[in-house]
């Protein structure tokens, strides 16, 4: 993304800054993609899954995933 900033002020506006290359605007990264069980790992106790990252991060490192499961109720933990 290109940025161009200007000031206002109650007079006029000023003229436009310099072009800023390589800005960035931060937002949600795309949702994890290829969910799979893993049939070797998942038990009565324990799901064993795997996914790949989302194409986009959103500008920023994924750093964490929440993961939510339905115990057959219709309500997700």
């Amino acid at each position: 993304m290109f940025v161009k900033i200007y000031a206002t002020n109650i007079v006029n506006d000023s003229g436009v800054s310099n072009l800023s290359l390589g800005s960035t605007i931060l937002t949600n990264p795309d949702p994890p993609l290829n969910l799979v069980n893993i049939p070797s790992i998942t038990s009565a106790s324990v799901i064993g899954m795997s996914w790949n990252q989302g194409v986009f991060n959103g500008g920023s490192a994924v750093i964490d995933y929440r993961i939510s499961w339905d115990q057959g109720t219709g309500s997700y933990i």
